[in-house]
């Protein structure tokens, strides 16, 4: 389920309702462990919240879409950056909206907890007998194969997210707290809060998440049975109860979907010629309302008519919908369209047979370092804190470097188990209560300590736990695999890859331009210099193939200094971000600026200093990016497009 789900969600079509939530999330998570009870202070750090790097990227991104001044900086900034959010919106604008949020978060904080209480040093009345007293912990990331998940498969046992816990009355014991006064008794627990920016509904679905929370929080203490949702906008918050007859509803959907979504595939074999089908999906939903707006329409129609080959009645929304979402597409478009998804799903397949993260549920850390040691080395067991951990300021990203050292009773060097720098990990506990405490990738690796980077708010989990011996995971991360699956969805890029439009080329390159670049010519060879020359007059795309050893590397160097000297904006992409740095630190050795756009903590350390994060940190104003990516790509005469290689 989780790899049927994620792979589409880069289809997702998002809204400035959503960069709101995200803010107002952010700022009522502030409140809550700065203790801000002030009107004026809330508003100072709303105002903080925003002038985040990642808030202005954002709002700069929606704001310029239609105002960049050419289209070199409107392709280089929305292709680099990877826009979320199709914004068209200011800061004033996105301010305004905040300050709305605050008026009634300063109600919630009077009604619901006894901050205002405890700082302000006065006596509140009591409009509500369920008081909130400690925070312990934002964003909760949770794993839970228990209740949540019962087939032993891959996409029916990984379910991950991101939990916001409120804890209730602080005990003298140090276990927690307070949660409703009933009959002058007072309930003591731990329960999970799920914040929403819109009206409130109290709908099926929002109880739904709070069920799920719940449910998935027993995992780690005791069953809450109970949670909490708030819609902040009025404010207005109800106490969830989740007994058994929502679990048994929740449990039951989804043992629904994992049947349909366990049978996505099935494979024929006929005298030695086989072939592969796509299984049935549940019956689409008969509501015309919803499904015009869904984000997924498009490939629900494809799914519907290519794949399932589904008839519906002539009443139902789908039988419209279909043809009429499918009207642009032709039919060779729809059966490459079939074939691609079926080729990436095969390919998915093979790796959930390996069974990598299947194992991580259902193999203790020293089984599945026995077995990963004869085969590729997915696991490292017996790790503990490293006392040299330090609050380190490394990063300006919300994340930080996590050290990991050998038990006692482990000696042998982490060297020889086979994880390496880059490779994205899970960190859990030996006993299966904290399955997935956070995740990471590793900056460093030695035969006596592994460094991990991971959320800055994920550390103090980790040393929450008593003594406890933890265990590093490689994962395929499928954060990326929505790429391939809406990657089709360019008219362009369908006619040169399923029409065969052949590429275009100019039939000769000027003179001037020969001059400009034959300095960087002088030391390549040949079929070198004859690739440079193809891309060179190419108007749409270039394929430049061979074997390791051949000098692509140096060819893509050349390749960028001769495009940058033309004057043209370069966008260098890869798979990996070691692919792309391999190259820029060659480029950095020859003078060549550049800026290095992505995740700092994944950036090889000899580019930080031309890293886009770094530095744009300092920036405070939607204002300032803009100059900023403007002048990246500024040459003394005109910027010509990007060249697709």
């Amino acid at each position: 389920m989780y790899i049927r789900i994620l792979k589409l969600v880069g289809c997702d079509s998002k809204n400035v309702q959503m960069l709101y939530g995200s803010i107002i999330h952010c700022v009522f998570q502030q409140v809550l462990q700065k203790k801000l009870v002030e009107e004026d202070k809330i508003l100072l750090e709303a105002e903080q919240v925003v002038k985040q790097s990642k808030y202005l990227h954002e709002i700069f991104l929606g704001e310029d879409e239609q105002k960049l001044v050419s289209d070199s900086i409107k392709q280089t900034t929305f292709i680099c950056l990877s826009s979320r959010y199709a914004n068209n919106t200011t800061e004033g604008e996105v301010m305004e909206e905040i300050k709305k949020y605050i008026p009634p978060l300063l109600k919630w904080l009077e009604q619901y907890t006894n901050i205002t209480q405890n700082l302000l040093c006065a006596q509140k009345t009591k409009t509500s007998d369920i008081a909130i007293t400690k925070v312990k912990d934002i964003e909760e990331n949770i794993w839970s194969p228990r209740m949540i998940f019962k087939q032993k498969k891959i996409q029916t046992l990984t379910w991950s997210r991101l939990v916001e816990s409120t804890e209730f009355a602080f005990a003298e014991s140090h276990k927690l707290l307070v949660l409703k006064n009933k009959n002058k008794q007072t309930e003591r627990g731990t329960v999970p809060l799920e914040l929403k920016t819109g009206r409130p509904t109290f709908s099926m679905e929002h109880k739904g998440q709070v069920s799920l929370y719940s449910m998935m929080s027993s995992d780690r203490r005791e069953d809450p049975k109970k949670g909490l949702l708030l819609y902040l906008k009025e404010p207005d918050m109800k106490l969830i109860p989740v007994d058994h007859v929502n679990k048994r509803g929740l449990i039951q959907l989804r043992n629904e979907m994992a049947y349909y979504l366990s049978r996505k595939m099935s494979k024929v074999d006929s005298k030695g010629h086989v072939t592969y089908s796509f299984g049935k999906l549940p019956e689409p939903i008969n509501n015309q309302r919803a499904c015009v707006k869904c984000p997924q329409l498009l490939n629900c129609a494809l799914y519907q008519k290519n794949m399932e080959h589904r008839s519906v009645h002539s009443g139902h929304a789908m039988s419209t919908l279909v043809p009429n979402s499918l009207s642009h597409i032709l039919p060779s478009h729809m059966e490459y369209y079939t074939h691609w998804n079926l080729m990436l799903d095969l390919e998915m397949q093979s790796d959930v047979k390996k069974g990598h993260l299947k194992d991580i549920w259902c193999k203790t850390g020293i089984q599945r370092q026995l077995q990963t040691q004869e085969d590729v080395g997915d696991c490292i067991s017996g790790l503990v804190l490293s006392t040299d951990n330090k609050d380190n300021s490394v990063f300006d990203s919300g994340v930080s470097i996590v050290k990991f050292c050998r038990h006692q009773q482990h000696p042998s060097s982490l060297n020889l188990i086979g994880l390496s720098v880059d490779d994205y990990i899970i960190v859990s506990t030996e006993n299966s209560n904290h399955i997935g405490l956070c995740t990471g990738v590793v900056r460093n690796i030695t035969d006596s300590t592994v460094e991990l980077i991971t959320e800055r708010e994920s550390i103090p989990r980790l040393y929450e736990l008593k003594s406890p011996i933890f265990r590093l995971d490689r994962c395929s991360s499928y954060n990326t695999a929505s790429i391939f699956y809406s990657n089709l969805s360019s008219t362009r890029l369908r006619e040169l890859l399923i029409d065969k439009r052949k590429p275009e080329f100019v039939i000769k390159l000027s003179k001037s331009e020969i001059e400009k670049v034959k300095v960087i010519f002088k030391p390549l060879n040949k079929p070198q210099k004859t690739a440079i020359l193809k891309v060179l007059m190419s108007t749409d795309y270039v394929l430049i193939k061979g074997y390791p050893g051949t000098g692509k590397t140096s060819t893509i160097v050349a390749l960028v200094k001769v495009l940058k000297e033309l004057g043209y904006s370069v966008l260098l992409t890869s798979y990996t971000h070691s692919a792309v740095d391999n190259i820029l630190l060659k480029l950095k050795k020859d003078d060549v600026k550049f800026l290095r756009l992505g995740k700092i903590s994944k950036i090889h350390p000899g580019i930080h200093e031309f890293a886009a994060e770094n530095l744009t940190k300092k920036f405070t104003h939607v204002a300032d990016l803009r100059q900023f990516y403007s002048e990246q790509i500024r040459t003394e005469g005109n910027v010509k497009p990007l060249k697709n290689i």
